[in-house]
């Protein structure tokens, strides 16, 4: 019984066998003869994502010395592919008597009130969150949340802050590509101020 069988390895070779041993041999193939396929020529592409201050934080009252106070919130918005996060990097900047020293337990929740990141308490001044989690392809909010001292007084304020290029490392999760986060500048979101509980008499 005699057959023969095509084994195509990509646009210029090509190995035949036949015959009742199978044997095969190999031979060049020019893009000018008979049957030539040309290979699927695909680009993978990667996801990308903008941060930007979250409306769901406004501009507000804070209160002083009470765990897992709300003191920011970022959007981050996801398109092409879910954001793998390693690192995200935070900083403050303050007015009043309070500095990143009086501040603990630094929190990153989700929308669905599930911590992300942390709990970490400053250090050098910012807060770099280490944890690995996956922001999913939409537009997303994810909130700071801490404990600030009674160090920190009344109309004592707080801005949290990210710059995104800089301090965001994440990666595609379905391409596992490097994606850096824009804008290439500082995001910050809306100011928190402090109001001390008082004794009305």
């Amino acid at each position: 019984m005699f057959g023969c069988f095509y084994e195509f390895i990509d646009s210029y070779n090509i190995i035949v066998g036949g015959g009742s041993t199978g044997a095969a041999s190999a031979g060049g193939f020019s893009s000018n003869q008979e049957p030539f396929f040309n290979a699927y020529a695909a680009t993978i592409d990667k996801g990308s994502v903008l941060v930007s201050s979250s409306s769901k934080v406004p501009s507000g009252n804070i209160p002083v010395d009470v765990a897992d106070t709300q003191i920011g919130g970022f959007l981050i918005d996801v398109k092409g592919e879910s954001l793998q996060v390693s690192s995200f990097k935070i900083n403050f900047t303050f007015t009043g008597t309070g500095t990143s020293s009086d501040i603990t337990g630094v929190k990153l929740f989700n929308e669905n009130g599930s911590i992300v990141a942390g709990p970490k308490d400053p250090a050098s001044g910012v807060v770099t969150w280490s944890d690995t989690w996956t922001a999913p392809v939409g537009a997303n909010n994810y909130y700071v949340k801490a404990r600030l001292d009674t160090s920190f007084v009344s109309d004592d304020s707080i801005v949290v802050s990210t710059d995104p290029d800089d301090n965001i490392t994440a990666k595609g999760q379905v391409t596992g590509l490097s994606i850096t986060a824009a804008p290439t500048s500082l995001v910050s979101s809306n100011k928190q101020t402090l109001k001390a509980a008082s004794l009305a008499v």
